[in-house]
């Protein structure tokens, strides 16, 4: 029998695609009905205008989302289904207290509700009390919503009740309300009853009132029929609406909201003040392009992180974001950015300043420290130029087409270069947005080997690199060589592994390695020497990597030649890191040249190991392993002409690295920055390794202060 949730999606799909040839047939009819009109070639040139006017919007809509009503709309209504869902919860957990004073609940549910007051009951009337607070605020400015109205008139009747409903016990007595805050301490609850026992009409009217609570926050975020959830997703306002994260934000911290006016235009922006130190740095923060400071607390983490260090946070909403006015396009955004510096440093008085960009905000927050001299600037998971993010996440018709319709490029890898502050980028290879290829990492990489010769500094433009034609460290010989034992290698080891669910595991990098996988299955696999070769080679691919970027994961990219190229430039200009140590950060291009030569030495030990096989398998790896080590030889005689290495470690390397010297200045490596490898994709949050090496950084330079 066919399942009925099919059947629905199916029909869903059918109206779909009949809603769309209507209207494509209604189009098409109306232009029709023109030609009768303005000719027939005047009816092809304003359907030709429609068109460009629709591909301009869909291309904003993809570059600025979070400027749409509708994208603004379905931030409101997620945060309003799980904000209620939240609030159910909590409401769930008092009603479960009152049915206990009630003795409606059997013993276990009793140490059932114990064990969860412990957790849960006072945040409960922490919630409740700042969502009423919030209320009243919103009911004062007149933004209030009926149904914020029907949800605030329940809570203040519930809080009421709590008040008005007394307990008590041998020793003390006083309202449900003030003894939520003692549950955690509170070892006689069992012996707790209501003062008007056993008529218990003051809680049986805050259970009835808890109930009908739940009804109503159940209405916002219960399971509904399609028709519901649309008419929810458009109209319920009862939470997450922006004045009322706006409103949260403030009672949150200690903020200060200002408006600044750049001709006709308004930005909105939250100046957020830290009270950990006097005279504090200030950070301005550069939304990622669906971000809204109002959603600052819940979408990020950085709002906390520098409060909890000491430092000033300045929030702001680009033009066309929240109530901040006009449209968005990247070079207003820019001068908008410039107008905040000089408010913050001429108005108030600010003496340390940094710039914090995530994503698109990365383009503004390089554009600024290049022009205003800022004193740190933090890029994290940007991108360089706008058109190749669209080339390689869309193909080159996407960026003909963007190209047509739309004026807008960055170039935010050269601004970086011209940065002369403390300067830091984060990027994730396995970034699920920004393609790698596309990232500011690879193009600061490539610009960076554009100017060789040169000096970096302001009028100078080097060459634009053919990244296509351009071969860095080895030739393009050498290159494909060196793709083509690493894909071979991994053909190999797919091969081996003979269950499917092996073979989807091994190709899914993000998650596993290579050489666990293989290693993983050696045991109970038949052709174990073969296996046990590639888990020895993989270790290898897995261990050395390239800015954070594994050199086994060149097989999961599309264009791998290419990937390989900006591999070796990026082994070139910021060396080695996983794994790194905050004592680290300075010996990342010597760790390179060490990891390397280590590699080399493991992978001779192997093919000695299996020098005199006859078995066809391991011969070809060995084959194929053998034209990696060639080719990484080559790589060790390049970087070694970059560096100054005393004999004793040319002869062993083992001792320590700290004798190993950074790279001569062929390059201005400097110019670089530091970079932050990451594995938390493009909207994830730092683990532990990752902050404590960006804080290492803001410690060196100042801008946290060591406790």
């Amino acid at each position: 029998m066919e399942d009925p949730s099919r059947n629905k999606i199916k029909i869903l799909i059918g109206l779909i695609i009949f809603a769309f040839l209507s209207f494509l047939i209604l189009i098409l009819y109306t232009f029709y009905l023109l030609s009768k009109i303005i000719t027939s070639f005047g009816s092809i040139l304003l359907l030709i205008f429609c068109l460009y006017c629709i591909l301009k919007l869909i291309i904003r809509l993809s570059v600025f989302p979070g400027s749409f009503w509708l994208w603004k709309r379905s931030i409101e209504s997620h945060f309003c289904r799980e904000m209620c869902l939240q609030l159910l919860q909590k409401v769930q957990d008092l009603r479960i207290c009152l049915e206990i004073l009630l003795d409606k609940s059997s013993d276990c549910e009793k140490v059932e509700f114990f064990e969860r007051a412990i957790e849960a009951t006072t945040y409960s009337k922490r919630m409740i009390a700042t969502i009423i607070e919030t209320y009243e605020i919103e009911e004062k400015n007149g933004t209030l919503t009926k149904q914020g109205a029907s949800l605030f008139s329940l809570l203040k009747d519930f809080q009421s009740s709590l008040q008005e409903s007394r307990i008590c016990s041998e020793t003390k007595s006083e309202s449900i309300w003030d003894f939520i805050d003692e549950a955690q301490d509170d070892k006689d609850w069992q012996g707790l009853v209501s003062e008007d026992y056993p008529k218990n009409e003051s809680i049986a009217n805050s259970h009835t009132i808890c109930l009908n609570l739940e009804s109503r926050l159940l209405e916002s975020c219960g399971n509904v029929n399609i028709i519901n959830k649309i008419k929810r997703w458009l109209f319920d306002s009862t939470l997450g609406t922006y004045d009322q994260m706006r409103l949260e934000l403030q009672s949150r911290y200690d903020c200060e909201p200002i408006s600044i006016q750049i001709d006709k235009i308004i930005i909105d922006c939250m100046y957020v003040i830290s009270s950990e130190i006097q005279d504090p740095p200030t950070i301005i923060f550069c939304n990622p392009n669906a971000g809204l400071y109002e959603f600052a607390c819940y979408q990020s983490e950085w709002l906390d992180y520098y409060i909890n260090s000491g430092v000033n946070v300045f929030l702001w909403n680009y033009r066309g974001y929240g109530r901040s006015t006009g449209n968005p396009n990247p070079e207003a955004m820019k001068k908008d950015a410039e107008s905040i510096v000089e408010f913050l440093r001429e108005t108030r008085k600010v003496k340390v300043l940094g710039i914090h960009g995530e994503s698109l905000g990365g383009i503004i927050a390089t554009h600024i420290a290049r022009i205003c001299e800022v004193d740190f600037l933090f890029v994290d998971r940007s991108f360089d130029r706008l058109n190749e993010v669209v080339k390689y996440s869309f193909g080159k018709w996407a960026t003909i087409i963007m190209k047509l319709v739309s004026r807008w490029d960055t170039n935010s890898a050269l601004d970086y270069l011209y940065v002369n502050c403390y300067k830091i980028m984060s990027a994730d290879p396995h970034d699920n947005m920004i393609n790698d290829l596309a990232s500011l990492k690879s193009g600061v990489a490539v610009r960076l080997i554009e100017t060789r010769g040169l000096e970096i500094a302001e009028g100078i433009k080097p060459a634009r690199l053919d990244i296509e034609k351009y071969y860095h460290i080895l030739n393009q010989k050498d290159t494909e060589i060196m793709v083509n034992a690493i894909s071979a290698l991994m053909d190999l080891a797919i091969k081996y592994n003979k269950n499917e669910e092996r073979n989807n595991g091994m190709v899914d990098l993000t998650n596993t390695s290579n050489c666990e996988l293989v290693g993983k299955y050696s045991e109970s696999n038949d052709d174990e020497p073969i296996t046990n070769l590639l888990f020895q080679v993989f270790i290898v691919l897995d261990n050395l990597d390239a800015g954070g970027k594994p050199l086994s994961s060149m097989q999961m990219d599309k264009n791998k030649e290419l990937s390989m190229k900006l591999w070796l430039m990026i082994l070139d200009v910021w060396g080695s890191f996983l794994p790194i140590e905050p004592a680290e950060i300075n010996m990342t291009r010597a760790r390179a040249l060490e990891k390397l030569i280590k590699s080399v030495r493991d992978l001779k030990d192997v093919l000695e190991e299996h020098e005199y096989s006859s078995e066809i398998a391991i011969v070809e790896i060995c084959r194929e392993t053998k034209n990696l080590e060639k080719c990484l030889s080559k790589i060790i005689v390049y970087l070694r002409n970059q560096v100054f290495v005393s004999d004793k470690i040319v002869g062993d390397l083992s001792p320590g690295r700290e004798e190993i010297s950074t790279f001569r200045h062929h390059f201005e490596y400097e110019k670089a920055g530091y970079l932050l490898p990451l594995s938390c994709g493009h909207s994830g949050r730092y683990n532990q390794p990752e902050l404590s090496l960006l804080e290492t950084h803001l410690v060196r330079i100042g801008f946290f202060k060591v406790v």
